[in-house]
This record gives C-alpha cells, structure tokens and sequence, in this order.
C-alpha cells in the first residue's frame, strides 16, 4: 500500500489558543466594517480566527473565495494573556473555511505589525513551545 504523506505549509508551528480578538476592514467605499472574533491558533507567521457569517460577508462584501492574488486586508488587535498592551498587526486573508451554518474560520498571514507587536508574539509563542 502507498504511504501518503502530508507537507506542513507554514514554516512556524502553529499553537492552539482561544484569545479574543477586534478586527477591522478596510473597503474601497471608506467604510471600515469591525467585528468581534476568537483567534483559534496562531504562529509566527499567521493566525485562524473563528467568526460569524455575517462578518466574512461584511469583511468581503464581493469575494466568494478568497484568492491569495485578490488582496483583502484586515487589521487585528487582541492582547495576550498576561500582557495589558493590545497587539495590533495588519493581515492578508488566505482562506475561509465553513464549519457550521454561522461559524467560519479565516485564515490570515501577517502583512504588517504596529510597535512591539512582533516581539511580544514572539516571546508568547516561545513560551508556549516551551510547555
């Protein structure tokens, strides 16, 4: 029998975590749609958020799927357990996934981080990977 072997795409682990999180979209038209969600895992170069089916329709109003070559960008603030400073980093999303009539998940790689933002996730995944 052949042995099927699956390829990690991402170069950093990712780690499950249940954080909540604002995100903010910005449109062509100005309008800036915000929404609450739970990130469900991060790593060094991404994260997957769970949300509503509302919020992928209002956060991209004419894209069916998403397309890495078809740029929707979001900007996302959560603050990490045990930090009191929020973290805020610009986004690009890759994909949205179905899981339930009203429950999506969106997968998203890092664009842009604002002030310590890279390094404070840094040392929240290290010590995470240290458990």
């Amino acid at each position: 029998m052949a042995e099927i072997r699956l390829q990690e795409l991402r170069s950093e682990p990712r780690f499950k975590v249940e954080i909540p999180a604002l995100v903010t979209g910005e449109m062509r038209d100005g309008k800036q749609p915000a929404g609450e969600v739970v990130l469900t895992n991060l790593s060094r170069s991404g994260l997957q958020m769970e949300c509503s089916h509302q919020f992928v329709r209002d956060l991209m109003p004419n894209v069916e799927r998403p397309d890495p070559r078809q740029l929707v960008q979001a900007s996302v603030e959560f603050t990490l357990p045990g930090e009191f400073d929020p973290l805020s980093i610009l986004v690009r999303v890759i994909y949205t996934r179905r899981l339930a009539q009203d429950k999506y998940l969106i997968g998203c790689h890092f664009e842009h981080f604002e002030a310590q933002s890279a390094e404070l996730l840094g040392e929240f995944l290290y010590s995470l990977r240290s458990e």
